[in-house]
């Protein structure tokens, strides 16, 4: 028992520091926006790399300073993908920076608040449930990600695209974690980039864990709700391949990303290392 112990232990404190490491290239350093993110670097099947400054994901820019907007209009951001319902754009509306194409793609948010669905939650069982339930609901992905992989191989150099929800984690994990799959990052990697928001989110997730304890959600529960975990992302996946055989046919099938737009998005958003 003690010798699994230390194993755990080890295993995530390299993790952790595997994390420091690559978060020093890929965060970019906001004061008002978190879990903002370059998705370059990620090595490909093909023995390329994703190019580092052409596609970025985040959470809300509600609080972006003027500073911040500079810095976005310095990195050619012209495109900003918020997945957000109207509920949640009424309540933080982004901030834009100069020149950027603003693109809303609601699809599954809805009118839903998401403060009305946590308070039905009553045990971790009832958080994890819930989680998984969202990754496994398909039915509305291609509404929200075919036009976001069109606007995709439309962005050419100079162009770049910053794609975001509230959190920066649920929706937007999701749509990372279909573009790495187009790029031809392999699964492992996906699910790394996917589970380190864990990581960019600790400060607000800590924050959010007495606000919600007073209102009677426990510790677990709360870091089921702000946090990630590997299972819920494979819950897309398996539903995904279990349908259609592959990411890949997905893609194809429902997304309109066959081969001539995977040829399009390599040349767009990888390059030879």
């Amino acid at each position: 028992m003690m010798l699994r112990t230390l194993v755990v232990f080890l295993f995530f404190s390299l993790s952790l520091q595997a994390q420091v490491v690559d978060s020093l290239q890929r965060k970019v350093f906001l004061t008002g926006a978190h879990n903002f993110r370059d998705l370059g670097g990620y090595k490909t099947a093909d023995g390329g790399r994703v190019k580092w400054g052409r596609v970025y994901r985040s959470a809300d820019l509600s609080k972006l300073t003027a500073e911040d907007l500079t810095q976005l209009a310095d990195r050619k951001i012209k495109v900003v993908v918020d997945f957000r319902g109207p509920v949640e754009i009424k309540q933080a509306p982004d901030k834009l920076p100069a020149g950027a194409k603003y693109v809303n793609l609601p699809a599954g948010s809805g009118q839903v608040n998401p403060n009305s669905v946590f308070l039905k939650l009553k045990t971790a069982a009832d958080t994890d449930s819930m989680m998984r339930s969202f990754y496994g609901l398909n039915d509305s992905l291609a509404f929200r990600y075919k036009p976001f992989f069109a606007e995709l191989v439309k962005a050419e150099e100079g162009k770049n695209v910053l794609f975001h929800c509230t959190a920066g984690k649920d929706r937007t994990g999701m749509g990372a974690a279909l573009l790495l799959t187009a790029l031809g990052v392999s699964r492992d990697q996906v699910i790394a980039d996917f589970l380190a928001s864990n990581y960019y989110r600790q400060d607000e997730n800590r924050k959010m864990i007495p606000r919600l304890k007073s209102m009677g959600f426990t510790e677990e529960m709360v870091l089921d709700l702000m946090g990630v975990k590997e299972s819920y992302l494979q819950v897309t996946f398996q539903t995904i391949e279990k349908k259609y055989g592959s990411i890949e046919k997905y893609l194809e099938v429902e997304l309109g990303v066959g081969k001539p737009e995977i040829s399009k998005l390599k040349k767009l958003f990888t390059e030879k290392i």
